[in-house]
Formats: C-alpha cells, structure tokens, sequence
C-alpha cells in the first residue's frame, strides 16, 4: 500500500487519495490516517510553484493525444480510467491539456435534457479493466456505482456498515460469489492489506482469523495500557 501512495499521492489531495485506496484495497481510511502514513514516509504530493509536475506516463500521454480530438475531458477521464485502471482528476487533466495547448473543439458543457453520450440504466453492468464487476445502483436516491460483490452481499445480508469492508476468500476480486465474501472490520481488513491471499480458500480462512485474533490482542493491550497509565496518574 506504500508503494501505491508514493505512485499516486503527486498532485492529489487527501480525499482523493482515500477514494483511491477505496477503490484499489477496499480499505477505508481516514484522511488523517493517509495524512500520517504520508509524513511517516516522506512521501510529498505538492508541485513547486511554477513547476510542470507531469502525472502522465507516455503510454497515458499517447493515448490522449491519440484521441482528445471531439472528446469532452470527462469522457476522457473514464476513458483513461477503462482503459489504464487509473484514476485521474478532471485539474489534472485540465492542466495537462493547457501546458500541451490542447483544445479538443467540442463544447464541454451539456446541454439541458441532453443525456450523456456514455448514460447507462439502473441495473446496467460494467467490467472494469482488473475484471471487476459494477452495477449501477440507487442509494439515498442517488444513482452510483457499486462493486457487484457488494450489491451481491446486501441483497442477501443488508447494508454494509459503517467501519466494515468485504474480503474476497479465494483473493480473487472478480469472484463476487456470496460464498467467497467475507465481511471484516475495518482494523481487521487493514491489517490484511499489506498481505498477499493465496488461492487456498482454508488458508485464507485461517490467515484473516490471524488476523482477527492480532487486532483483539492489540486492542486489549491499548485498554491494559490505559488503565495502567490513570492508575499512575489517580
């Protein structure tokens, strides 16, 4: 996960951050957390004023210069992310656009009552470009996209909640089926995501007990601590 943030923290803020370790580890993290493991291995996201920062590699580069003409940036925003896996932020798009002087020559606004060239259904489904699975869902009246895993769990078990992520037990994200999901708490699904799961179902069972039985070690340690330190001070 270290080596994620130090590719992908260059000019991204906080929140942007945490929405990609979301997306790539399904861990959730505070932007406080990020912020620390940021400081505690130097890892800098800031541009010097004045200075270009390039984001893109060349093979992203090619690809836009490829194919911007008559594109709105949005729409190449999700082709890039299709197509690289990666996510970019429309100000960085934007700034690549306006140091290369690109114009893409069309209007990048949509009109009222125009739909989106790329609009899907509620229902439809997308593969992403690691295989994955999404559905296009209603949630608080709001349409969005969710991993198919997800949706497959809550229709059988119910929402997810708050401080909890799903594990795949066979480490592979493109099985969404209920019997390969696994819920976790959020300390428990952060520890395991440094490690990589086997294609062994038991194994892994046993790994995230491990796992479990760490978190439950660390946490009544911390409570053994505390009372020790207000006995000092009482």
């Amino acid at each position: 996960m270290i080596d994620y943030l130090k590719s992908e923290s260059a000019g991204k803020t906080l929140k942007e951050l945490q929405k990609s370790l979301k997306l790539e580890f399904d861990i959730d993290l505070t932007t406080k957390q990020i912020e620390s493991a940021k400081y505690r291995h130097n890892i800098k996201s800031y541009k010097k004023r004045g200075q270009y920062k390039q984001i893109f590699d060349e093979e992203v580069q090619a690809f836009i210069l490829r194919n911007y003409k008559g594109i709105r940036k949005i729409d190449m925003l999700a082709q890039l992310k299709k197509e690289f896996c990666q996510e970019f932020t429309p100000a960085q798009l934007e700034n690549f656009y306006s140091h290369r002087n690109i114009v893409s020559g069309v209007d990048m606004r949509y009109k009222s009552g125009e739909e989106h060239p790329n609009y899907l259904l509620i229902g439809s489904e997308r593969t992403d470009c690691k295989k994955r699975k999404w559905i296009k869902v209603i949630r608080d009246n709001k349409s969005k996209w969710m991993k198919k895993s997800h949706v497959v769990w809550e229709e059988k078990n119910g929402e997810i909640p708050t401080g909890f992520a799903l594990k795949y037990l066979d480490g592979d994200e493109t099985n969404w089926k209920l019997e390969n999901l696994v819920l976790l708490d959020v300390n428990t699904s952060n520890s395991l995501a440094t490690q990589q799961l086997s294609t062994d179902i038991e194994l892994n069972r046993v790994i995230i007990n491990v796992a479990r039985l760490k978190v439950l070690i660390n946490k009544r340690t911390n409570k053994r601590k505390d009372y020790a330190t207000k006995e000092e001070q009482g």
